[in-house]
């Protein structure tokens, strides 16, 4: 190991035990969070909302747990939340998005916080899923840049050779007049009008004045059959206006530089399975619109709704679905029922 690296950590360990990031740990509002998650103030059974219930101990990580009267199923107050399935504490969690916050690799993380590598790796991954279920949800009004990100499939992590060619990952990257964004994994093949209806139309917001589409004709024929209004480069206006509805003048710039800027921010981790390639999304789309990025992961991981699963990273789809094995799941609920 470096003695760069020996350094860091040494500071990282020094941090968390007397300075800044135990003041940023100690704000109020992440006091006000972690009290959320801790003692939520409706008590009933997660599985059959029965308000029968009592306290049944606490964790080893001090969440008090609970059980039900009625289905004799036990709880706790984070149980169907993020950090549900975690046997750390809660503050854990925090020091590992600061430890993000600051730049360090998983490695690095791994020795600050004195945690397994593969623990780190999956730890990412979690909270990364998470923050997805809560950004990118708005509809896009105004003026809307519409680009495509071209990445070449990557099965880093696989086990076994993959001898196949590698397909082409398009990413759909948009953005409108108040910069509201749409980054998504859309597919493997050729883009056609039946992709473009999937992923376009839910996007756009009655308020959406024009779209200015990446040199694809596809986008142009699809423009055209769904009575779209569009954006041109001035050099084009003249060769499509009698085909097309040109609402006004423009060009997609932002959103192609702003590709060049994820393909830069994907080299940071020397390739990333494609895999998890929305997940690095959520991550890219944050890192652009938030300032406290720590407290920001803190926040939207706690009160996410998906939850990653270890056995569930094996299921991961490179659009950001996760392919679960329900078969599996039941036989795990009909144990725990009927033992």
């Amino acid at each position: 190991m470096n003695q760069e690296l020996l350094k860091l950590i040494d500071k990282m360990r020094e941090i968390f035990n007397y300075n800044s990031a135990q003041d940023e740990i100690n704000n109020e509002r992440l006091k006000a969070s972690k009290k959320n998650i801790s003692f939520s103030p409706k008590k009933e059974c997660r599985y059959c909302c029965s308000n029968h219930i009592n306290k049944n101990g606490r964790a080893k990580n001090g969440i008090q747990r609970y059980i039900c009267k009625d289905c004799k199923r036990t709880f706790s107050d984070v149980t169907g939340l993020p950090i549900s399935y975690t046997k750390k504490p809660i503050d854990m969690w925090l020091k590992y998005m600061i430890c993000i916050k600051s730049g360090a690799t998983l490695r690095e993380i791994a020795k600050i916080l004195d945690i397994n590598l593969s623990t780190s790796f999956q730890w990412r991954h979690k909270i990364l899923s998470v923050i997805g279920t809560q950004i990118m949800k708005d509809k896009l009004a105004g003026d809307i840049e519409i680009g495509e990100i071209k990445l070449e499939e990557s099965f880093k992590g696989s086990r076994g050779l993959i001898k196949s060619k590698r397909s082409k990952i398009t990413i759909l990257n948009c953005k409108d007049t108040s910069d509201k964004k749409y980054m998504k994994p859309i597919t493997k093949e050729s883009i056609n009008k039946e992709i473009l209806k999937k992923h376009i139309i839910p996007i756009l917001s009655d308020e959406y004045n024009s779209l200015a589409p990446p040199r694809n004709f596809t986008y142009y024929f699809f423009f055209i059959e769904n009575n779209l209004k569009i954006s041109l480069a001035e050099r084009n206006v003249d060769r499509f206006k009698n085909i097309l509805k040109v609402n006004s003048v423009a060009t997609n710039r932002l959103v192609n530089e702003r590709g060049r800027a994820f393909k830069l921010f994907l080299k940071n981790f020397h390739n990333v399975a494609s895999k998890y390639l929305s997940f690095y999304i959520n991550w890219f789309v944050v890192f652009m619109i938030e300032d406290n990025l720590a407290f920001s992961l803190f926040k939207r991981f706690v009160l996410g709704e998906k939850q990653l699963r270890v056995e569930d990273f094996r299921g991961v789809k490179y659009t950001g679905n996760i392919h679960r094995d329900k078969r599996r799941d039941e036989e795990k609920v009909l144990r725990v029922v009927f033992g």
